[in-house]
């Protein structure tokens, strides 16, 4: 199974997320390339000659997440760090009622989980579950009330 590789981050003037390819610098500095394009400049010994034009934005390290390969019940992408609601039927042997949990995918041990539950992001189906928001722009989201 192949999935699309590629990274959101939030650039540090605090615009829109962006979306691409992530490029981590030497010195820390990561950066998403949102486009590239190739153009022909020149020949050189009869052969083509071209260049890369990318559209990069720096952006801040702790809010670069990579894709899941997964969409919401709206066709949402998401990411590490998205906060998610889900809706899933329990286990038939247990009994038939449904459970609801909000919690933040994160990446541990070659899977993509959902907080709280710790339960596999693979394992829930697209139509039980919701992108709410992200740790990011939305902390409140994951605040337990009593």
């Amino acid at each position: 199974m192949s999935r699309e590789i590629k990274f959101r981050g939030k650039p540090a003037d605090n615009r829109e997320w962006v979306y691409g390819y992530l490029k981590k610098h030497n010195d820390g500095v990561y950066e998403i390339i949102v486009s590239s394009e190739r153009t022909f400049t020149h020949n050189i010994n009869g052969k083509p000659f071209y260049r890369i034009i990318s559209e990069t934005h720096d952006v801040i390290p702790e809010t670069v997440g990579q894709f899941t390969g997964l969409h919401d019940k709206n066709s949402t992408e998401t990411y590490e760090d998205d906060i998610v609601r889900v809706k899933q039927a329990r286990g038939v042997t247990v009994d038939y009622g449904f459970f609801e949990t909000v919690g933040q995918i994160f990446f541990a041990n070659g899977s993509y989980y959902i907080g709280g539950q710790g339960f596999p992001l693979s394992n829930v189906k697209s139509s039980d579950f919701e992108v709410i928001g992200n740790i990011h722009d939305n902390p409140e989201l994951l605040v337990v009330t009593p």
